[in-house]
């Protein structure tokens, strides 16, 4: 039973890592160093000042349709995990694990805290990349 859940919040996750596109403003555009500049400054202001949304908010998936992990095998929050991890980077978030000499962090664990900060307050930025530690 909780297989077919876990497949379905996969489907979930990629269906909304396929909604989000990136705006590529560097295709086809003359932009002068001053016009640059002033883009620049702008997007800085809109992570520092502008509008902060729960995560969940931002990538369309709630929080209450993360099942806790103690109810999930190993490949189930890997695939999760995973999942989550794509669909964070489409929306330019990249999340930052400890990198304990070298070790990767289990899936298990990477699954439980980006959980846990699912609901976390972000700016919503279009270019660039917002690393959340955790």
């Amino acid at each position: 039973m909780i297989q077919q859940y876990v497949d379905q919040l996969v489907e979930d996750f990629r269906q909304a890592t396929e909604r989000r596109t990136r705006s590529d403003t560097s295709a086809n555009t003359t932009i002068l160093a001053e016009q640059q500049f002033q883009q620049d400054i702008n997007r800085v202001n809109q992570y520092l000042y502008g509008p902060h949304y729960k995560l969940s908010e931002i990538v369309g998936i709630d929080k209450v349709a993360l099942p806790a992990d103690d109810l999930l095998n190993d490949e189930q929050t890997g695939e999760l995990a995973l999942e989550m991890e794509k669909l964070l980077n489409a929306w330019n978030f990249y999340p930052e694990f400890p990198n304990d000499n070298a070790k990767t962090v289990p899936a298990r664990l990477r699954y439980r805290v980006m959980r846990s900060g699912w609901d976390t307050e972000q700016a919503v930025v279009d270019t660039g990349e917002v690393h959340i530690e955790f």
